[in-house]
């Protein structure tokens, strides 16, 4: 059985998570993009997706927080 928060999660709190994770997940990105480019890799805007969804099976699903093409 999976953990569960005493007290519900309202979508306003979630958000305000959310948000603060999502800021650091791009923040990594503008940081690792123009390194790449400096050093001559191939790499662009397309090349990084946020929050990808992986299916482990079962019905159960792990989400990534980023995944570099």
């Amino acid at each position: 059985m999976h953990d569960r928060p005493r007290y519900p999660i309202t979508a306003a709190s979630a958000a305000s998570m959310k948000t603060t994770h999502i800021l650091t997940v791009l923040r990594t990105h503008l940081t690792f993009a123009p390194d790449a480019r400096r050093r001559g890799d191939e790499h662009g805007a397309l090349d990084w997706t946020p929050e990808v969804s992986h299916a482990l099976g079962d019905g159960e699903r792990i989400i990534a927080d980023a995944l570099k093409h």
